[in-house]
């Protein structure tokens, strides 16, 4: 069993981040299609997938990156953007994964990479979300309301 703490470290993030990014990167180099398998909830889609297509997309999918997905594959910002067809219809849609979010690389059926770290921790954090929250000055108003209601209540 591997141990949660070395796992959840931000140092084994980075490092398997990086190591997600150098794998990628090699198989572009040799033009070598590949599948991956991620947690859809990390998937954003440009445009978003009809409701009808979203719903048949499991929890955790598989995408193939071959033909013109492959050919629209790239790496930016720490994630992986491609292009693909859903559903019958074939609708068009950017997706955009982030590197962590990616559980496995497969050639085929054969897995060969294999990504530990915890996704939950690539979600920004609400520590993460209080700066953007304050810079609105109707958010800052609402606080010292809230802290002026408080003080009233003592």
């Amino acid at each position: 069993m591997i141990e949660k703490n070395l796992t959840s470290s931000l140092e084994f993030q980075n490092l398997m981040q990086k190591h997600i990014k150098q794998m990628i990167e090699f198989l572009f180099k040799n033009a070598q299609e590949f599948n991956i398998i991620v947690e859809k909830q990390f998937c954003k889609f440009s445009p978003p997938l009809p409701k009808t297509i979203a719903e048949n997309i499991g929890d955790i999918t598989l995408f193939a990156l071959v033909n013109y997905s492959f050919e629209s594959a790239k790496i930016e910002d720490n994630s992986l953007t491609f292009e693909a067809g859903f559903g019958a219809e074939n609708f068009a849609s950017t997706v955009k994964i982030p590197l962590l979010a990616i559980k496995f690389i497969l050639l085929g059926e054969e897995p060969i990479l294999t990504n530990a770290a915890p996704t939950k921790d690539i979600l920004p954090k609400e520590s993460d979300t209080i700066p953007a929250f304050l810079k609105n000055p109707e958010n800052q108003a609402l606080l010292k309301r809230k802290r002026d209601l408080k003080k009233r209540k003592k």
